[in-house]
């Protein structure tokens, strides 16, 4: 199993595409029949992004994404996952007590796909591809520059309510076979959080799971300002980090300041990777 796509429900779907295609070098191509109607989908690499607004010029509206937004700020709706044996999982998902939402549809060309309950008001589309992500289309907005070296989705992360991280867990691990990596917890007097890495065993797909341990948590920030559990953030890879950050400040993204005290204290840790040579260029704010 591996993550497919990020399927973002915005309330300017036009908006957010040409900032992808500005910002982050992503091109335009042609949606497939398991991204619904008026989706616009953005590639890099093997990274695709899909965006949907509430309402569609051909369709009329989009009640799925209208629903989402009059619940949550907007965000990832739908993690979609690649799977071998669409019906396997989605028998799965019905003996393990799981919704299917939609149930297995199928294109010659395409693949075959379906559509689950994830955690929340999260949603999964289960996709069996039979072809490759489509080739550009004419950009809509014109890109800020050259492309950048993206890879892949590396990781997304749902952030659930205190209390609920043990259940969120067990379902993914029920349902979707995904296995426990590792967990850790953070104690600082800014933040608090607890959190479990799961992973599938027979993919890539990896699903850090986070609960807020104190009431000025970032964890518990998200949820309040998301009205209830839904994906923080997702990561993606790049084959050269400082350039990338480099290229996205030029283009006016902001990132988090990091104080050099994090980079003293990084290098004393365990498995430090001292060989790297750009530590240095990663630790200076004009990276």
């Amino acid at each position: 199993m591996e993550i497919d796509h990020l399927h973002l429900y915005v309330d300017d779907a036009n908006h957010w595409r040409d900032w992808f295609i500005h910002h982050f070098s992503f091109d335009l191509v042609a949606p497939s029949p398991w991204h619904g109607p008026g989706a616009q989908v953005l590639q890099a690499a093997a990274i695709q992004i899909v965006i949907s607004g509430p309402t569609d010029l051909t369709t009329g509206a989009t009640p799925r994404v209208a629903d989402f937004l009059q619940a949550h700020a907007p965000g990832i709706g739908d993690l979609a996952f690649s799977v071998r044996d669409l019906d396997g999982w989605i028998n799965r998902v019905q003996t393990t007590g799981g919704q299917v939402l939609q149930p297995v549809q199928q294109h010659p060309d395409w693949g075959r796909w379906g559509q689950i309950q994830g955690w929340g008001s999260l949603r999964h589309t289960l996709i069996e591809r039979h072809r490759p992500p489509s080739v550009p289309l004419p950009a809509t907005s014109p890109s800020a520059g050259a492309s950048l070296p993206w890879q892949y989705i590396d990781h997304a992360v749902l952030n659930v309510p205190q209390g609920d991280l043990a259940a969120a867990t067990a379902w993914y691990e029920s349902v979707l076979g995904f296995q426990r990596q590792q967990s850790f917890a953070i104690f600082t007097p800014h933040s608090g959080l607890r959190s479990l890495v799961i992973k599938h065993p027979e993919g890539s797909a990896t699903l850090p799971i986070n609960e807020p341990t104190s009431a000025n948590s970032q964890v518990q920030e998200f949820l309040d300002h998301h009205r209830g559990a839904g994906i923080q953030h997702a990561a993606l890879n790049t084959q050269n980090l400082v350039a990338t950050v480099a290229t996205l400040r030029q283009r006016g993204i902001s990132f988090l300041a990091v104080p050099p005290s994090y980079y003293e204290q990084l290098s004393q840790r365990a498995g430090f990777w001292a060989e790297a040579a750009d530590w240095g260029a990663i630790a200076s704010s004009k990276s």
